[in-house]
């Protein structure tokens, strides 16, 4: 259902030649290139000559592999790093830390976005990797 509308919308768009049909053409092709690579398994290789098709798509050198590697990888840090001066900017306009609540809500926020983050694994590193699994059995215990 989610192909089928990104079909109809930009379908619609680029015949209509509304403001930004190119971004609708390259959406479109993205999408079918997806599609087809993934579908068709382009690239995958295989340990059983009798079927080709039985290699994993995922497998490190497939062509849908480098897909998500060097393209689909990327938009998502680059929608992250806007997602997250966006959200700060709002929220430092929306709170504007009148009062203790709203710099305690500014400052959860802050820390939310800061553990989204590479700085966010390096701060926490002194962690131990079992701690979330301790207090998530001391709790059950204590329930």
């Amino acid at each position: 259902m989610g192909g089928a509308n990104l079909c109809a919308q930009h379908l619609k768009k680029i015949s209509a030649r509304r403001a930004g049909w190119g971004y609708s053409a390259v959406t479109l092709a993205s999408f079918t290139v997806t599609l087809f690579v993934g579908l068709l398994k382009v690239g995958v290789t295989s340990d059983n000559p009798d079927y080709p098709w039985s290699g994993q798509h995922q497998k490190e050198g497939s062509a849908l592999w480098w897909l998500f590697e060097y393209a689909y990888q990327p938009l998502i840090g680059t929608m992250f790093a806007l997602l997250a001066f966006y959200v700060a900017s709002a929220a430092f306009r929306a709170f504007r830390a009148k009062n203790t609540e709203a710099t305690m809500l500014l400052g959860a926020a802050f820390i939310v976005l800061l553990g989204r983050t590479y700085a966010g694994t390096w701060l926490t590193s002194a962690v131990p990797e079992d701690y979330s699994a301790l207090t998530f059995r001391a709790s059950r215990r204590s329930s």
